[in-house]
């Protein structure tokens, strides 16, 4: 099971340094946040970043995962949206 970054402050050797730091620098995240700012999803999509970032310890500093996170909200969002498909998801239970 993967550590969270709590837990490696808690248990880490003040001397030695475990963590990389640079993956986790926030500012591919922000300027993504802000190119899509006029977006109704945006709220969305910086809650994800935030659970990505402090919960999964996934590295948004990342282009790959920003990418990632970015195409599955919009994936998710624009399935709900359409009419066809709610209508399939309601007929499933």
């Amino acid at each position: 099971m993967a550590r969270s970054r709590a837990d490696l402050y808690r248990t880490r050797d003040p001397v030695e340094t475990t963590i990389d730091f640079s993956a986790h620098n926030g500012l591919l995240a922000a300027r993504v946040i802000v190119a899509v700012e006029a977006e109704p999803w945006m709220p969305a999509l910086v809650r994800t970043l935030y659970v990505a970032n402090f919960v999964d310890d996934r590295k948004i500093g990342d282009r790959e995962v920003v990418s990632d996170i970015v195409a599955g909200l919009v994936t998710a969002l624009t399935g709900m949206l359409d009419p066809k498909t709610r209508y399939q998801e309601n007929l499933q239970w």
